[in-house]
């Protein structure tokens, strides 16, 4: 009895052909007769005469229904000059039964056939004659690949691809989004009420300073040269006065005097100069608030040299004392939109700062050191009851000042959070939904945190404090022009605020804190407060140049050269 693999060797083919136009589903035995399917085999068979070259011998195609609706083709070829199959294959095909075709629960048509695959989808996918080279073998399984249809995307497809592949390569490298470059563009500056002293007497100063200014000179210019002046006064009273203690020089007291009111000039005649050479930019506000973060901070330190401060702590509130009310003022704009100045606003600060340094020059900084007693009735009608006893005693006039200064900061505090809330309850349902409000608690709730962690370092009972202040001072005030920075830049391009990186960035802060109050057993405080420095300064650097040069950059503008309205447009 002869294989159905065989039968490609006897008149098979004949027979093949002459029933290939027959309707009725049938298949060949091996004795070459048509054995017509009943309704138990779900296999059907029809002859087709195959072609081939070499032969006219032949086996029918066979349709095989797969488990997901498709159809197996099979159809086998002779080739020329092929082997006999060894007599252990014969004994395996001898044993299959003279009426059945391939049978049903084989996983895969013979060998020697060309498989297509038909899937649901249309994909086809051929399976060649297996090869042979040498001595021919049975090959009695062949894999069948399942494909899937390779089907060309949509139009609205590639269109919605290649616009995620120009966003994704159009995303600036830096510290700003392209959502946030594009808020820039749509930022106006406001300013709130004008305070007394800027209306009657620098507002007329600053116009007739401004007939000074050549056409050519960018605003930037004008605040660069400001910040030059801060940088000027530290570096001063860091030479003459290092530990705080040593009295400079009368003439640097009238020098720096000198500096910090061409400070103030400057500050105010950059802002006339932009709408002046119609060159105004978000740009500007953002150079200028961000100098002035720095110079704010500087000036803190070096005023405890004019004041003679010898203890740590007392010159850490002078340091509060510049740079919580800066701060809580940029939050206030972050909040309402609008930066509001009160009647004794920055201005009157700035101008305080001058006369007391000319003031120092003239009676020396001795004269700070000396007690006074406050008239009792004043202190018992104003000072509440805890802090009554200690103004009883004899005070010395820096700490008198320090008092006052106390006073005004918590006073403009206060005030700030008073108008936040005014804010927020007229423009309820607005900030709820933009959830402006939540924003701006967790970020002065984060500041005050960072505040209260410098306060926990300038007075851990360790030699380091005493030693080297200054460090301690440098880093709590780069620390504060970052965060005020980046609140600045979270309020004109509606960026997200970036605690992450603060908080990682605070993680050497936190040991070094750690650190004193443990004696310094895990490591020496100095070299390590002297990195951390470094590495605060080179992240705030590296800030300031990546955010100047994508705005630049957004707003085809050069920071420091005035560019034509028009050229910029184009």
């Amino acid at each position: 009895m002869v294989s159905t693999r065989r039968a490609s060797r006897g008149g098979v083919g004949a027979a093949a052909g002459s029933d290939s136009a027959s309707a009725a589903p049938s298949h060949l035995t091996a004795n070459g007769d048509t054995h017509v399917d009943d309704a138990r085999t779900p296999l059907r068979q029809r002859a087709g005469k195959s072609t081939r070259s070499g032969g006219s011998n032949s086996v029918p195609p066979i349709e095989i229904p797969t488990s997901e609706g498709a159809t197996r083709r099979s159809s086998s070829r002779s080739s020329s000059g092929s082997r006999r199959r060894s007599n252990a294959n014969a004994n395996v095909n001898a044993d299959h039964d003279s009426s059945s075709s391939f049978p049903l629960s084989s996983p895969s048509p013979p060998a020697h056939a060309d498989l297509t695959l038909t899937t649901l989808e249309g994909a086809v996918v051929e399976q060649n004659e297996y090869e042979r080279s040498g001595e021919e073998e049975d090959a009695t399984t062949v894999p069948v690949p399942i494909a899937r249809p390779l089907t060309a995307p949509t139009p609205a497809a590639a269109a919605a691809a290649a616009a995620a592949a120009a966003s994704v390569a159009a995303e600036p490298r830096g510290y700003l989004t392209a959502k946030g470059l594009q808020t820039l563009k749509e930022y106006k500056y406001v300013s709130g009420f004008t305070g007394h002293t800027d209306k009657y007497i620098m507002i007329p100063l600053w116009n007739w300073c401004l007939q000074f200014v050549p056409l050519w000179m960018a605003p930037n210019l004008l605040t660069v040269w400001s910040l030059t002046c801060g940088v000027s006064c530290y570096f001063l009273f860091h030479y003459y006065s290092p530990d705080f203690i040593t009295s400079a020089p009368s003439w640097v007291f009238y020098l720096t005097s000198f500096l910090m009111f061409f400070y103030l000039i400057l500050d105010g005649l950059d802002g006339k100069q932009a709408r002046r050479t119609d060159s105004s930019s978000p740009l500007g506000q953002l150079f200028d608030h961000g100098c002035d973060s720095i110079c704010c901070f500087l000036c803190g330190i070096f005023m405890s040299s004019c004041l003679g401060v010898d203890d740590p702590r007392q010159a850490f509130i002078v340091l509060v004392l510049h740079i919580l009310p800066f701060y809580t003022s940029n939050w206030e704009e972050y909040c309402t939109g609008v930066m509001r100045f009160g009647i004794i606003g920055i201005t009157e600060g700035q101008l305080f700062i001058c006369i007391l340094l000319a003031l120092t020059g003239w009676i020396g900084v001795d004269a700070w050191s000396s007690t006074i007693l406050l008239p009792k009735w004043l202190v018992d009608s104003v000072a509440p009851q805890w802090l009554a006893p200690h103004l009883h005693a004899p005070l010395a006039r820096r700490q008198i000042l320090i008092v006052l200064g106390c006073v005004g900061v918590v006073y403009q505090v206060l005030s700030s959070m008073m108008s936040v809330w005014e804010y927020h309850s007229l423009h309820r349902q607005k900030r709820a939904a933009e959830k402006i409000y939540n924003k701006a608690k967790r970020m002065f709730a984060h500041y005050i945190f960072f505040m209260l962690l410098a306060a926990a370092w300038i007075w851990a009972p360790s030699p380091f404090v005493w030693q080297r202040r200054r460090i301690i001072l440098m880093t709590v005030g780069l620390l504060f022009g970052l965060q005020v920075s980046r609140l600045i830049i979270s309020r004109v391009t509606s960026d997200p605020y970036p605690f992450g990186f603060l908080n990682v960035l605070f993680v050497p802060y936190v040991a070094l804190i750690v650190n004193c109050w443990t004696g310094e057993v895990a490591f020496p405080s100095y070299p390590v407060a002297v990195g951390y420095l470094v590495l605060v300064f080179l992240a705030y650097a590296h800030f300031v140049v990546t955010t100047i040069n994508q705005i630049c950059n957004s707003l085809h503008i050069k920071c420091f050269r005035i560019t034509p309205k028009v050229a910029a447009a184009q």
